[in-house]
């Protein structure tokens, strides 16, 4: 079953172009697959960053974009698919095998190095 899971609009405060953007948690823990992160980014700044990280220790990625321009995007992020060893799974043409993030915890949401007053609004595609 696919679940749509919006995070609370992140609105930036700070100095401009250094604007400390807040964060925002889901609303309870994520549990199960991340196969897709919409990001819809408003306002007049011409680049900012992105990430959206778990938040408990060890924090794990689930996207980051660096100088981000574009308006409103879906990405479909992956990780490298591991052994039970530790080793990872390839193909038989040595390319590895991706899988969706998986996550078991509160999610993150951070926007940097924009103006003011900027928004961020991020919905979470979950696979449970």
């Amino acid at each position: 079953m696919l679940n749509q899971i919006a995070v609370p609009t992140i609105t930036a405060a700070g100095d401009a172009g250094s604007g400390a953007g807040g964060t925002a948690n889901t609303y309870g823990v994520i549990s199960g697959n991340v196969v897709g992160v919409h990001v819809a980014f408003g306002g007049t700044s011409t680049t900012g960053d992105i990430a959206v990280t778990t938040q408990h220790s060890p924090a794990g990625t689930v996207l980051t974009l660096t100088d981000y321009t574009a308006g409103t995007v879906w990405y479909y992020p992956r990780v490298l698919t591991n052994t039970t060893a530790g080793g990872t799974v390839d193909f038989a043409d040595g390319k590895g095998v991706y899988e969706p993030i998986p996550v078991c915890d509160h999610v993150k949401v951070t926007l940097l190095q924009v103006e003011p007053a900027e928004t961020l609004d991020v919905t979470l595609m979950v696979q449970t």
